[in-house]
């Protein structure tokens, strides 16, 4: 046997004219030994003549075989709102091999004779077949290499018995009855028509013995490699976050167009990004197995080397698709972007080699390749579709994601360990940043931020442990996530969960001590560790109650800027000493998790249009430290009190043509002092906020507060007229517990508000609340989707949390 993985040279050993036969490898592949189907004969001419009467049946009545497959799609659907939806009392999850077994088999039994097998709508391997077909292939596949010994042990009369018969009661055997009978149900006198392949075939004139092995043969051929290719797609979306972010941008911005309740197959493969996942998931992992050897009768040059007759020539797909020459030097990493925007020829060269999962071009190409790219397409649309709703679908494909509790975010966790190559397992486009590591492409990560351009290619900064002296300014519009090197993100618990008392913090610290005390820079922005926005003028705080007056045509900054594990330290004085902050967002998107903030005065400045996540994270300071003009959103976080000053919160109202739901939101945290020594000074002391002008919103909602926490909860702004309060401040509590809450002191204080369930709905989650600049929602593409998902999981159980449409009874439209 003779291996060749070059693809120009396999495919002339594939072509029509080439004069090369399958080889007695493929003998192997029958159910009944005693006859051939189209997958395993050996004669050029006999299989083309067989291959014309079974084309028309695959591509006939493509708009009802389209709808066939619909339907199965929306069982499928129907099945993960029955049964794989998690509350935090009952944790579900989906094996997705197995149901994606189920889906393949109901949309080939349901197109190939007009009756699915049922597996979806029981849940269950019904019959027991698909795991007999697990089990055997394996060793079946190993004894193809000796396809002699296989016939003769399979036509013996001692293997006989233990084949699969129709009569069965379980197994294969169960499976072959059922096609029997629809089969014979196609002919004879009483004979039934119906429009689906088997018609097709029986309308060929084939007999009925060839009839049902080709049904069998469509089970056999079509279930197995499109499941796998399924579970492919979704586990290496799923494990690439940049991957992921772009192909939901995509969809999303396809929902409001496509046909409902399922996508239609043109409108799937006009979506160039989603394309690009299928052709890179197929590439990634062919799903066909084997070696699947042909022979030629006469003496071929196979790769300039002299190959006799009768030699079997193989390949290994595998090792043919991570070609680097082919593919590029990343080949071995999963990267759709690869098949968007290179040269035309380079792409036709690649479609070709990849081609060959489908043996395109060849006389041996699939017959069902249409309908396993529309299963593929289809089920890949929508697991991905979001709605405004949220997520269901997806919440049961992913089941590494669906976790008891609330814990640290993985997204990255391949590409943060400490290996021997730092940057294995990470995102195209990682920059290595350390300050001893010679293999460092940047000793700083400012220089490495520098050095990006700034485009909309996302972009990832890897940084390894170490204290950091320096300003990080990021004014890119293009994605961009900084990454702190760690074994674990806080696997044993949650970040923001560590002790006060203790110095336990992220591996990476980046530090720069600087206040304005008594103004002695021209605005606040200057004291930052880190600013993200556009330009100086769009990140500039101002003064009064309006801010920096910000020109209008200043365009939008970073749309996705994310970082995880890493501190951002403004230690200029241990106590309030003018504004000094740990961080700025302005006209930007950006999510921070499993990180700390840690300053005194204005830690945290969310400016106009600035959009921020914190998840897992710790925000340490004293007065006003967190203030702004847009939004914040922080969750499963500790806001960590080093005294007590003004408020924790001062936000500042902004008018705009739209009802917009600027504000800083408070949700599933707790609210403490910042260590032992410091929570007798400052009990009942701490005000929850006070408003920097009468537009000041700022809700906490399910958050614990301790002994800290002032018994009235919100203050007015002391020296101003009415305290800054009017009709339209909001300073809210909704489900807060702990020994700093005092309902009473604070509905009595007539500044709190205590809000009720009604009144909390319109912000309590992120999707409620973050907006894009000109007021249009859902915006959260920019958020981890890991947290999305644990969002929804654990909120099953809290009707305020849960959508609407989680509370009504499941049906296929949710999605």
């Amino acid at each position: 046997m003779v291996i060749c993985n070059d693809p120009a040279e396999l495919r002339r050993v594939l072509s029509v004219s080439s004069g090369f036969r399958r080889s007695p490898w493929y003998s192997c592949i029958r159910l009944d030994p005693s006859k051939e189907s189209l997958i395993c004969m050996s004669n050029n001419k006999a299989h083309q003549q067989l291959r014309s009467y079974l084309k028309p049946g695959y591509t006939m009545g493509s708009d009802h075989q389209e709808r066939l497959v619909d339907e199965q799609i929306l069982k499928l659907v129907q099945l993960v709102e029955r049964e794989y939806v998690s509350t935090k009392k009952a944790f579900r999850t989906m094996d997705l091999v197995r149901v994606a077994q189920y889906l393949v088999h109901d949309v080939i039994s349901s197109v190939g004779f007009g009756r699915s097998f049922g597996y979806l709508d029981a849940n269950d391997d019904l019959y027991g077949a698909i795991q007999i077909v697990k089990t055997i292939t394996p060793p079946l596949t190993g004894a193809a290499l000796f396809p002699s010994a296989f016939l003769a042990a399979a036509k013996s009369p001692f293997t006989k018995p233990f084949l699969p018969k129709p009569d069965d009661k379980r197994g294969l055997g169960v499976v072959l009855g059922i096609i029997k009978g629809q089969v014979e149900k196609r002919y004879g006198p009483k004979k039934i028509e119906n429009k689906d392949v088997l018609q097709s075939f029986v309308e060929s004139g084939l007999p009925q013995d060839i009839v049902e092995s080709e049904c069998v043969l469509q089970l056999v051929a079509g279930t197995a490699t499109t499941a796998i290719a399924i579970c492919s797609a979704i586990f290496h979306v799923s494990s690439n976050p940049g991957t992921y972010r772009k192909l939901q941008e995509e969809i999303d911005a396809a929902a409001k167009t496509v046909s409902r309740p399922v996508i239609s197959d043109q409108q799937a493969k006009d979506l160039p990004y989603l394309q690009a996942v299928i052709k890179e998931a197929l590439r990634m992992w062919p799903p066909a197995s084997g070696l699947q050897p042909h022979r030629s009768d006469k003496d071929e040059i196979i790769c300039g080397v002299n190959v006799p007759a009768q030699t079997d020539v193989a390949w290994d797909l595998f090792t043919l698709m991570k070609n680097k020459a082919l593919f590029g030097e990343d080949a071995a990493v999963f990267n759709p972007d690869r098949w968007i925007g290179a040269q035309p020829e380079k792409i036709r060269e690649m479609e070709l080699a990849q081609g060959l999962v489908f043996m395109n071009g060849s006389r041996w190409e699939c017959l069902g390749k249409r309908i396993a790219y529309m299963e593929i397409e289809k089920t890949l649309f929508e697991n991905f579709f979001v709605d405004p709703n949220m997520l269901l679908l997806i919440l049961a494909l992913l089941p590494t994601l669906a976790l008891a509790g609330i814990v640290p975010v993985h997204s990255y966790t391949r590409c943060q360990r400490n290996t021997q190559n730092p940057l294995e397992g990470c995102p195209p486009r990682t920059l290595y940043v350390s300050q001893s590591d010679e293999r460092a492409q940047f000793h700083t990560i400012q220089s490495a931020i520098a050095s990006i351009p700034n485009n909309t290619v996302p972009y990832t900064i890897l940084v390894a442990p170490g204290t950091y002296t320096e300003q990080l300014n990021v004014t890119r519009q293009g994605p961009l996530t900084l990454l702190g090197m760690t074994d674990r993100p806080w696997g044993a618990g949650r970040y923001a969960e560590i002790d006060g008392n203790s110095a336990q913090e992220n591996a990476v610290q980046v530090y720069w001590n600087s206040a304005n005390h008594d103004a002695v820079f021209p605005d606040n922005v200057y004291t930052g560790v880190l600013t993200i926005g556009p330009t100086l003028n769009a990140t500039l705080t101002g003064s009064g109650p309006t801010g920096f007056p910000v020109p209008e045509d200043t365009p939008f900054g970073c749309t996705d800027f994310r970082a995880y594990n890493i501190d951002f330290r403004n230690e200029y004085t241990p106590y309030a000493n003018g504004p000094a902050h740990a961080l700025g967002v302005s006209r930007a998107n950006a999510g921070f998790y499993s990180c700390g903030f840690y300053s005194y005065q204005d830690t945290v400045y969310v400016g106009k249009l600035g959009n921020a996540y914190f998840y897992d994270t710790v925000v340490a300071g004293q007065t006003d430290f967190l203030y702004g003009f847009g939004t914040l959103y922080i969750e499963n976080s500790t806001l960590a009190l080093r005294g007590c000053g003004g408020g924790i919160t001062a936000w500042k109202g902004t008018n705009t043509t739209f009802p917009n739901k600027y504000g800083v939101y408070i949700s599933d945290s707790r609210v403490v002092a910042a260590n032992s020594s410091i929570a007798s000074e400052i009990e009942d002391k701490c005000s929850l906020g006070r408003p920097w002008n009468e537009g000041h919103r700022s809700v906490f909602m399910d958050t614990y507060f301790d002994a800290s926490i002032l018994p009235a909860g919100y203050t007015p702004w002391s020296g101003q007229p009415n305290g800054r309060i009017g009709p339209n401040t909001t300073m809210a509590v909704y489900h807060v517990y702990g020994p700093g809450y005092d309902e009473a002191a604070e509905e009595a204080s007539n500044v709190t508000k205590v809000f009720s369930r009604r009144q909390v709905k319109p912000f309590r989650r992120p999707i409620d609340v973050f907006m894009t600049p000109t007021g249009k929602q859902p915006n959260i593409g920019w958020i981890d989707p890991f947290n999305l998902f644990v969002k929804v999981l654990n909120a099953s159980d809290r009707p305020d949390l849960v959508p609407e449409c989680f509370l009504d009874p499941p049906t296929a439209a949710h999605i």
